[in-house]
């Protein structure tokens, strides 16, 4: 009879008695060292291929990393020795637009020629000829609202009088 191990290897028995003799015990043993011994001088092998193959990529790495700086160095220096733009004038400042005084003067001088009757912003439509032109009616409402912000005209009732 053997004893069987994980390798499939038989050791020799005493016979008989189905106990490994004592030489093959120290047989087994020292076999046992050998695997072991083995597989760390595979794992010493593996570690240092592996150290090697970590140096190449770091080597790879810095190459890369020494072209970069070079490239940014290279366009920080193109762009120290490109001659300035000249700075951005600053816009002009629009002139105000001066008012268009002929509607305007047309207006007041409708709204007076009403007298004590007052004209309503409709009369004032018509007056000017401007009905049905949507723009040119909105133009009449907006001067009648600003003429009565700056005094120029009084509302009362529907109807704008002469100051």
């Amino acid at each position: 009879m053997s004893l069987l191990l994980s390798d499939k290897k038989r050791l020799p028995c005493v016979r008989g008695l189905g106990i490994p003799c004592l030489f093959s015990f120290f047989f087994f043993e020292i076999m046992f060292a050998q695997r072991i011994t083995g597989m760390v001088m595979d794992f010493k092998d593996y570690a240092a291929e592996e150290k090697k193959r970590l140096m190449q990529e770091r080597d790879v790495i810095e190459r890369k990393l020494n072209a970069l700086d070079n490239a940014i160095r290279a366009y920080e220096d193109s762009v120290a020795s490109a001659p300035a733009a000249a700075p951005k004038a600053a816009p002009a400042k629009k002139a105000r637009r001066r008012r268009r005084s002929s509607r305007r003067n047309e207006i007041v001088r409708i709204i007076g020629a009403s007298g004590s009757d007052g004209i309503g912003r409709a009369g004032v439509i018509l007056a000017l000829k401007v009905k049905g032109n949507k723009s040119a009616e909105q133009s009449v409402s907006n001067t009648l609202s600003a003429l009565k912000k700056a005094g120029e005209v009084r509302h009362a009732d529907g109807k704008y009088f002469g100051s």
